[in-house]
């Protein structure tokens, strides 16, 4: 990668050489970015529209108004109840009195979620320590990830637990091989640097 201060920089503002500088980075690390980027984006586009969907309609204020006086009794200062059952993740005070279809597209919405959170940021960095000498290779199993968790997502929260299974498998084999391949990747460095 180099590295090269920005032409006009100097010209325009008086600062030294160096004060801006932009990176020129090849094709397949700033495909690997991208798609980093579009897995961001994934967990944010999930926690939106399924898990804040099916909260919202489950949760709704009708609901909500069975609770109303327990919660004035409990939080005099606010008596007013949580809008959409707040703190609850379908599992809790509030999630326990739903019809059992509702309690299912809850839990299922919060799992899809979760789980994507849980392996967020290790993707994300185990797939850019592997981008840093095997990028096309890095890319392709984020690629695999990123189909996998939307097949996991769409499969748990539209058909049933078991319709995650695929896009679990997918991604539990993405997960050991990014994990391998950024080792590899960080093996590679560390030989070069000695």
């Amino acid at each position: 990668m180099k590295i090269t201060p920005a032409a006009d920089y100097k010209e325009l503002h008086e600062l030294p050489e160096m004060a801006f500088t932009y990176i020129k980075m090849p094709l397949a690390n700033t495909c690997v970015l991208i798609l980093v980027g579009a897995l961001i984006l994934q967990y944010a586009l999930t926690m939106y529209f399924i898990t804040m969907a099916a909260r919202l309609k489950c949760f709704n204020k009708e609901y909500m108004l069975q609770f109303a006086e327990e919660h004035a009794k409990a939080f005099p200062e606010r008596p007013k109840v949580p809008q959409f059952g707040y703190p609850d993740s379908g599992y809790g005070w509030y999630g326990r009195r739903l019809p059992y279809l509702d309690w299912i597209k809850m839990n299922s919405g919060q799992r899809a979620q979760l789980n994507m959170f849980e392996q967020l940021s290790y993707m994300v960095v185990t797939s850019l320590v592997a981008a840093w000498y095997y990028p096309w290779v890095s890319f392709s199993f984020l690629m695999a990830y990123f189909l996998g968790k939307v097949w996991y997502s769409i499969g748990y929260t539209c058909c049933g637990p078991m319709w995650r299974i695929p896009g679990a498998l997918i991604n539990d084999l993405v997960f050991v091989a990014q994990f391998i391949l950024a080792v590899v990747s960080a093996s590679v460095a560390l030989y070069n640097d000695w």
